[in-house]
């Protein structure tokens, strides 16, 4: 990571700010809570996790404008089969307050994205979900230069009803409430069933 730095003030001049947006996006690596494994964690805590600290590491010394650290909605939402994409995530905001805590030379930003605009299908069907929510790579500039110009530890940015979205997928009111439609439904139907049993007794007596 070192030389990477090095080789980039030796070309460019000299370093004013840093965006760390490593991760993955494989199919392979998004699993549910039931099939996802070491390795597949391992695949996201590589560029987030482990990324981070030797990006920590690399920029001692450096005094710098900004860094800029992409997290994910994710973080917050979660998402089916995004459970080790979640973490990592989750871990990179906790790290910017723990650095922020213990340097003040150069305060690091995470920023919860929510979906860029980028190659298509990048998380096979399990993106189908969060399609309708996709920034344009244009809109992600724009809000990358509100953030710079106002920074703070951590940033939310999501392009639809946060509360909204949370109450869906957290708090589940949209589940909750079609299983209270099915257990309306079901029970008008045994009244339904119930009645109709009365009615053909009743017709068999007279």
């Amino acid at each position: 990571m070192r030389a990477a730095l090095d080789q980039a003030e030796q070309h460019f001049g000299v370093l004013h700010g840093v965006i760390h947006t490593a991760g993955i996006s494989q199919e392979e690596a998004f699993r549910t809570v039931q099939e996802i494994g070491p390795r597949e964690c391992e695949m996201h805590f590589r560029p987030k996790v482990y990324g981070l600290y030797s990006l920590e590491e690399a920029l001692q010394g450096h005094s710098l404008d900004f860094c800029v650290l992409f997290s994910s909605l994710s973080a917050i939402l979660g998402g089916l089969g995004f459970i080790g994409y979640s973490a990592a995530n989750n871990f990179i905001d906790a790290y910017a307050y723990k650095h922020n805590q213990q340097q003040t030379s150069t305060p690091w930003i995470s920023v919860n994205w929510d979906t860029w605009e980028g190659r298509e299908n990048s998380h096979g069907v399990l993106g189908a979900t969060i399609a309708s929510f996709v920034m344009s790579s244009q809109e992600g500039c724009e809000t990358l230069i509100r953030i710079l110009n106002r920074p703070a530890t951590q940033i939310v940015v999501s392009t639809g009803e946060l509360d909204a979205r949370i109450q869906q997928w957290l708090k589940l009111e949209a589940t909750q409430q079609k299983s209270k439609e099915q257990g309306w439904r079901t029970k008008a139907h045994r009244r339904t069933a119930s009645d109709l049993d009365a009615i053909c007794a009743s017709w068999r007596r007279t």
